[in-house]
This record gives structure tokens, sequence and C-alpha cells, in this order.
């Protein structure tokens, strides 16, 4: 495979993403777990979604859907980070 400036070692699981490593710990599985490693490659990596599926071996149904909830609890962490900010 042609080195395109991935790290293709990573099985299905990438470390904590650096975007959501301030967010609250009772959202663990945004950060650790099957949605961490899409909206991580997808969002913050810039991968394409023929790259996660292959690398995570998910079809793209699955990937679309992972990256939907993870993309949503992300969305709401921040809404209610932002609430406690405000008050």
């Amino acid at each position: 495979m042609a080195d395109d400036g991935h790290d293709k070692d990573v099985p299905g699981q990438v470390p904590a993403a650096r975007g959501v490593d301030a967010m609250p710990d009772h959202d663990e599985p945004v950060r650790n777990g099957p949605v961490a490693a899409v909206i991580s490659l997808r969002d913050l990596e810039g991968w394409s979604s023929a790259e996660v599926c292959a690398t995570l071996g998910i079809s793209e149904a699955n990937q679309r859907v992972r990256l939907h909830r993870a993309r949503s609890r992300v969305r709401g962490e921040i809404e209610r980070y932002l609430a406690g900010v405000a008050t």
C-alpha cells in the first residue's frame, strides 16, 4: 500500500481525539470506543470515508452511522459545556 501520510497501524482504536480532550469525562464513549476512531480519522485527520472503512474494516453505512453518532455526542457535550460556562 502506498504511503499516503496516514498511520495505518491503527487497528480500529485511535487515541483520544485532540479536539475532545477537554470535554467532561462523563462522555468517555466519545473519546474511546467505536465512534472515536471514525470521528478522529474523518474530522481531525482528514481521511476519506473509503480510507476509514478500509482501515477499520467497516461498511460505508456503518461508518456513516458511527460518524453521525459521534458528531451528535460531541455537539451535545459542547452545548452542555457552553451552557455551564454561560451561567
